[in-house]
């Protein structure tokens, strides 16, 4: 499961937007499953052994790459082909075809990347100027929901006069 959020992870930062997205658990299973497949006998026998497993209503092959492909520009998804070929591999439905810690470590995508972090300045650079944007990003956006609590608790108040 490690390996999994870490894919969903780097999926949301490489699109800008979760991956799946669902108002409900169900919501979030359907959304899911168009992308990396209903449960079948080639993605996840095993699952439908679970004891509240319910047979999706229509059936969807694996297609992470597929997905990645309609979501991106064409120069932005060669650009980071080998990030999605990785991401790809975390996100399999059946554990066992997961790809381990280990060896998303050894996987050219991270290898690239951390040679590329201990060479190059101007990368690092870019590197702590990514995250202090998405940190500046974060905080603005807490900002913004902080002020629409106050609104909402405002509103309410005045609705109780």
């Amino acid at each position: 499961t490690d390996v999994w959020a870490i894919g969903t992870m780097m999926a949301h930062l490489l699109l800008g937007k979760p991956l799946c997205v669902g108002k409900e658990r169900s919501s979030l299973l359907l959304a899911m499953f168009k992308i990396i497949g209903t449960p079948a006998k080639d993605n996840y026998p095993e699952a439908a052994k679970f004891p509240f497993a319910v047979k999706p209503p229509k059936k969807y092959k694996r297609g992470v790459v597929k997905c990645f492909q309609r979501m991106m520009k064409d120069e932005d998804y060669a650009k980071h082909a080998k990030a999605i070929d990785l991401i790809a591999k975390m996100l399999h439905l059946d554990p066992r075809q997961r790809i381990t810690a280990v060896d998303a470590l050894k996987h050219e995508y991270i290898q690239t990347y951390a040679e590329n972090s201990a060479t190059a300045k101007s990368f690092r650079d870019m590197y702590v100027n990514d995250w202090m944007t998405m940190k500046k990003d974060l905080v603005h956006s807490d900002v913004d929901r902080e002020k629409s609590l106050k609104r909402k608790a405002m509103l309410a108040a005045i609705a109780e006069e």
